[in-house]
């Protein structure tokens, strides 16, 4: 079962689950009204069909039809939206509601049922973040932190009213980039050992050329980092900062004590071992210090408190190595 990630002196992200729903659906073709079932309304058309009929929620549309993201709630595809009334929505939200990845943050190409609502369950969104589910004080269910106040079941997936927009939470990696110029050297460190490729998995395939290679109607360019990105002996994905996958835990020194270890270590080359410091030092103190900056795995307050004598594992794994001049990955 996934946990829920917190944010401490650390920012935390857990593994995700892509969840499919086997129910069997009945197929509505009637009259498109809802009707109520328990707790769940029943909605007899597609979930576009739904929003657009729902007058309350024509910021919500409005946010999904920017993005050219309607067309993937109709009939034929599975999905879930989880949305807030109009109601719900003030002046600072609308701000917010701008955001690239804010709709495809409320929207799942999965069919998720409220069977599986249950505590620490995230709901894989399309911008390939969680929304997480926990238990509100009061026995109520929350869905990335806001109260669920109705689910409506409609031919192709489940709509899900919260109280509130839910804001897009950043990656690890995100949050690292969005960080200000008083930590610049810090971002410097971490970015000297990214590089940009392209992500097939990521891009769509359109067919294939006359020499069999197949053909994609756009390129998703990734990064990775040659430095810290770990896998598994067979060339798995074990942890990276970019997914929300893994768990992790960031420290972020200050630049100042940054620079100042970083020129002590070099500095005492010489006392240390009779010789003044190289490119090949310099290399290997960045390395060092890129690699004390995460764990992969969630630590609790009292773990880096100030009295804590045990070393701290950082990230195992693999790294990935690939000779230019033979095209070969090992790892």
């Amino acid at each position: 079962m996934n946990k829920k990630p917190s944010f401490f002196l650390t920012l935390m992200l857990v593994a995700s689950l892509l969840v499919s729903c086997n129910d069997a659906w009945e197929e509505h073709y009637g009259e498109k009204a809802p009707s109520t079932t328990a707790s769940v309304i029943v909605y007899h058309g597609s979930v576009a069909d739904y929003l657009r009929g729902e007058p309350s929620l024509s910021a919500m549309v409005g946010a999904y039809s920017s993005h050219g993201l309607m067309e993937k709630m109709e009939r034929g595809t599975y999905c879930t939206a989880i949305v807030c009334d109009d109601s719900h929505i003030g002046t600072a939200d609308r701000e917010t509601m701008g955001h690239a990845l804010f709709a495809a943050n409320a929207l799942s190409a999965t069919a998720v049922s409220p069977s599986s609502l249950v505590q620490d369950y995230g709901v894989y969104t399309l911008s390939g973040k969680n929304l997480w589910v926990t238990e509100g004080a009061d026995g109520t269910v929350l869905l990335g932190k806001r109260k669920v106040l109705r689910v409506v079941k409609a031919d192709n997936g489940y709509v899900y009213h919260v109280d509130g927009i839910i804001p897009v939470q950043p990656s690890v990696y995100e949050y690292i980039r969005s960080l200000g110029d008083d930590h610049s050297f810090f971002k410097a460190l971490i970015a000297e050992f990214e590089e940009t490729y392209f992500d097939a998995d990521s891009s769509t395939p359109n067919g294939v050329d006359a020499m069999g290679n197949t053909t994609y109607a756009d390129s998703v360019m990734a990064v990775r980092n040659t430095l810290m990105d770990r896998y598994t002996e067979d060339g798995l994905s074990s942890w990276n900062m970019q997914s929300e996958a893994y768990q992790s835990t960031l420290f972020i020194p200050s630049d100042e004590q940054l620079l100042t270890a970083y020129h002590t270590a070099l500095d005492s080359i010489p006392a240390w071992l009779n010789r003044t410091a190289t490119p090949e030092d310099s290399l290997k103190f960045r390395k060092w210090m890129v690699g004390s900056f995460f764990v992969d795995h969630r630590l609790q307050p009292e773990e880096v408190s100030a009295d804590v004598e045990e070393l701290l594992e950082c990230v195992g794994g693999c790294i990935r190595q690939m000779d230019e001049a033979t095209d070969c990955e090992t790892f």
